[in-house]
């Protein structure tokens, strides 16, 4: 459960940054990395 909630909280953080920089890509890079790892 811990990992999941640090998944959360860096997803959070992505989203904020995402929010400030919408053409980011390497914020929505990150972000993609992040959904691939949920998803396992």
């Amino acid at each position: 459960m811990e990992k999941l909630g640090k998944y959360d909280l860096s997803l959070e953080s992505y989203n904020k940054a995402l929010e400030l920089e919408p053409n980011d890509f390497e914020t929505q890079a990150q972000i993609q990395a992040l959904d691939m790892q949920k998803a396992k």
